[in-house]
């Protein structure tokens, strides 16, 4: 029997129902804004077989559900997401949209996956000096040699939490 997924291209508000077979390429835990010791989301880059990429949110009511059983680099078929304008959001994918996690979402791991996984995008260190502006949010992937660094220096974000912030400096390997 043949199941039918829908492509992440092809996602938009106009359908209320989504079934997708989908590798997680990126999973992350976005933290409270006031407290540091907890999350408020786990975040997901999500690619399908065409190799199109979506940012989906597992927000807070529903990570005691789904938060510890989805890793990355695993194929998984996911359905029922409430589709969203990621207007205000930064920008991880180049798509319009983002997924978020509700009731009615259902996620199952698949144990043969249909295709092969693709989870890097590489970017040489030429293309990145040449993007004019380039989009600080967008995720990207570089293999490059580490040749220096600056010393750790004290910032604060834009939550006023304390952190350090190092620069390393690379250098192309092509």
């Amino acid at each position: 029997m043949a199941h039918h997924f829908d492509f992440i291209e092809n996602i938009g508000t106009k359908k209320g129902h989504w079934r997708l077979q989908v590798y997680v390429i990126r999973a992350w835990k976005e933290m409270h804004k006031t407290n540091y010791n907890e999350f408020n989301s786990i975040e997901l880059i999500l690619q399908d077989i065409k190799g199109s990429r979506i940012q989906a949110s597992i927000g807070k009511p529903f990570l005691s559900r789904h938060g510890g059983s989805i890793k990355e680099f695993v194929m998984y078929v996911m359905n029922n997401f409430i589709v969203v304008d990621k207007k205000l959001m930064p920008k991880t994918t180049e798509n319009k949209w983002s997924l978020n996690f509700s009731n009615g979402t259902t996620v199952q791991r698949v144990h043969q996956p249909g295709f092969p996984l693709e989870p890097f995008r590489f970017c040489g260190i030429s293309e990145l000096i040449t993007v004019d502006p380039l989009d600080c949010s967008q995720l990207i992937d570089v293999i490059a040699e580490v040749v220096g660094k600056e010393e750790p220096r004290d910032i604060t974000t834009v939550t006023r939490r304390p952190t350090k912030r190092m620069a390393l400096k690379i250098q192309d390997l092509e």
